[in-house]
């Protein structure tokens, strides 16, 4: 019986919305016109009902009927355009008018009338929070720590706004540039990029539950880590490579030459010969390879030691 009850309540309040919507574009039209077209939408919406829930509907209908409404159903003349202009811009009245109907409202319609008055401005967005449009103490206070600027003024919303999206675009392109580095470096590291830097900021923005505040600091700690890693590995460039190079020092090429000399034979010769034997396997592709793979073990090793210092 409730069930229905409520059934007859939501038909009601929709009926109540459409009418309310047919007067007030019906403005400036004859009284007669305005009364014969609420009749026809009433009659209407009774013969659509289902006939046990006929009655319950007119009474609903009959309680929820406003004095304007009222007034023209006797034939009393209804309010100058100007005045029922004036009515239908007041904004109490118009959140009495939605809360009427509320119960009324499909899901979906709940949705558009939310993203509507979110879009207007006039609540918040999902998910957002009135808190999220201030900068709280705790936020100031950290963000200060970081900038060393202990006595500097309240923080102003829209430099901070500023400030997050530079800083947004830098983490961006450089997650983008130091894993595509670390991928051709070391294409078969255990030390992977799980998530773009960009896709968890963006579900952390959104609210997305799968992304929260620890996963992605987590991730920025890691993009962290391998950017140092990479840059303090950049200064053993030339001792890594001076190594490569080295394999074929005069000196080398000496001890190595000396057992394989044969009799009647100068140094000079068996040195030449063991050095042709080495120079012979040169190849660009390996010479780089060889560089990539000892600075990756450099990164890697860089890696672990900086995690192990953050535990």
């Amino acid at each position: 019986m409730a069930e229905s009850e409520a059934s007859d309540n939501r038909e009601a309040s929709a009926l109540v919305a459409r009418l309310r919507m047919l007067f007030a574009e019906s403005v400036g039209q004859p009284s007669d016109a305005i009364r014969q077209d609420l009749i026809a939408e009433v009659a209407h919406a009774v013969a659509e009902a289902p006939a046990d829930a006929r009655a319950a509907l007119v009474r609903d209908l009959l309680e929820r009927m406003p004095g304007w409404e009222s007034a023209l159903a006797v034939n009393t003349a209804p309010a100058s355009p100007s005045e029922l202009d004036a009515t239908l811009r007041d904004p109490g009245f118009l959140v009495e008018r939605l809360e009427e109907i509320a119960d009324g409202l499909s899901p979906a319609q709940r949705e558009a009338v939310s993203a509507r008055l979110a879009a207007s401005g006039l609540t918040p967005r999902a998910g957002s929070g009135v808190e999220a449009r201030e900068v709280s103490n705790a936020t100031s206070d950290r963000l200060r720590a970081v900038l060393r600027s202990e006595d500097a003024p309240s923080l102003e919303a829209d430099r901070l706004a500023e400030l997050c999206i530079a800083m947004a675009d830098l983490v961006t392109k450089l997650d983008q540039l130091a894993w595509s580095t670390w991928r051709a470096m070391s294409p078969r590291a255990e030390f992977k990029r799980r998530v773009s830097a960009q896709e968890a900021m963006r579900k952390y923005l959104s609210g997305d539950p799968s992304m929260p505040r620890e996963q992605v600091a987590e991730e920025i700690e890691r993009l962290r880590r391998l950017a140092g890693a990479l840059i303090s590995t950049v200064a053993k460039v030339g001792f890594v490579s001076y190594r490569q190079v080295a394999k074929h020092a005069p000196s080398e090429i000496e001890v190595l030459a000396k057992p394989e000399k044969k009799a009647f034979e100068s140094l000079e010769v068996a040195c030449w010969r063991k050095y042709r034997q080495l120079a012979g396997n040169l190849d660009q592709a390996l010479v780089e390879s060889e560089v990539l793979s000892e600075l990756s073990d450099s990164v890697e090793a860089l890696v672990r030691g900086m995690a192990r210092a953050n535990t």
